[in-house]
């Protein structure tokens, strides 16, 4: 089948996503076929390929591009809530290679790197006067796209190295109250289920709120392996990780603990190793502690964006002194603990 065209869907973000495809003709039946094509309502063959439907995070590109080059246009028409238009088959590439850039920022957005692209992205969108030269800008950001995925890599290794260290220096120094206080942590009870049912109906043995059995439910389903702590901690593994080998790659950081008259607050991290023992990745993260006055053991599971902060941080979270990513809610408070 030989293209001829590009056509390019622009719709509204809360109505409906753009779209881009080849195709041979330039009626809205092709749009028609792309759309059945991409819902999988139907599979048949049809003059229609690479089918592209983009999200409203990148609204702006692609109209900034049609308008830009609007009197290249063969044909314009409307389908299924968006506006089409038909350009010659070369400006596929330019709108392919427009949202894989805006994809990619979008993507690496925290990296300090990404600045660099974006800004040579926005200025080739608002600058290139011609095709030819929006399609050299473009191939020319794409280039340094992979110079600096190269650098984001080396910094994410540097990183992986220094936090893997740090708390396998901590693990050991924890050791002493692990084994004061939760000697159980490193030979936990094991129980496997089969799905979500099997996880509901063991965790009905030891809470009696429905809502903390569902939501542990679907956090042990979503994570594969976690921890609950009624009496004894015990660790609940799904059959997956436990017959595909997650299980015996799986281990328990201590990332720091803090201790005060009144009791014992430890960080903890699940997670995949290479050998049982080198880490690899996160899981969960949780604060495990003691109440000393109680005499009661606690479990918290905190967000993922604590992975790096402190235990006293991750105790504020808990009692919501402190949003997802470790910043205060409050100001000029004084915490009293009785």
């Amino acid at each position: 089948m030989s293209y001829k065209f590009t056509h390019v869907g622009i719709g509204t973000p809360e109505i409906r996503s753009h779209m881009i495809f080849k195709a041979s003709k330039i009626t809205s039946t092709c749009a028609k076929k792309a759309i059945h094509y991409h819902s999988w309502v139907s599979r048949f063959t049809s003059d229609v390929a690479d089918v592209q439907v983009v999200s409203a995070k990148h609204f702006y590109v692609l109209p900034m591009i049609v308008h830009r080059f609007i009197y290249d246009t063969i044909h314009v028409y409307s389908y299924s809530n968006r506006e089409f238009y038909v350009f010659p088959i070369k400006y596929y590439e330019l709108f392919d290679l427009a949202i894989g850039i805006r994809s990619w920022i979008i993507a690496n957005d925290r990296y300090s790197l990404s600045n660099v692209i974006r800004k040579m992205f926005s200025d080739a969108l608002e600058k290139s006067r011609t095709f030819d030269e929006m399609l050299s800008n473009f191939k020319r950001i794409n280039r340094e796209i992979i110079d600096v995925d190269a650098k984001i890599a080396r910094k994410i290794d540097a990183s992986r190295k220094a936090f893997k260290t740090r708390i396998e220096k901590r693990t050991k120094k924890a050791m002493q109250i692990i084994n004061k206080y939760f000697p159980d942590l490193l030979k936990p009870i094991i129980h496997v289920i089969n799905d979500s049912y099997d996880a509901t109906l063991f965790l009905s043995k030891f809470y009696n709120d429905r809502n903390i059995v569902e939501r542990y439910s679907r956090f042990i389903t979503a994570h594969d392996i976690a921890l609950i702590i009624p009496h004894d901690i015990i660790m609940i593994v799904t059959r997956y990780a436990y017959d595909h080998d997650i299980y015996n790659k799986f281990r328990i950081f201590v990332d720091g603990c803090t201790e005060n008259e009144k009791f014992v607050v430890c960080k903890i991290i699940g997670a995949d190793t290479y050998d049982g023992k080198d880490y690899k990745r996160a899981r969960w993260v949780a604060i495990i502690g003691y109440d000393k006055l109680s005499n009661q053991r606690f479990l918290h599971y905190v967000p993922p964006f604590m992975i790096l902060k402190s235990v006293e941080t991750c105790r504020k979270w808990v009692l919501g002194l402190v949003d997802d990513f470790g910043r205060p809610l409050f100001d000029g408070y004084e915490l009293i603990e009785i």
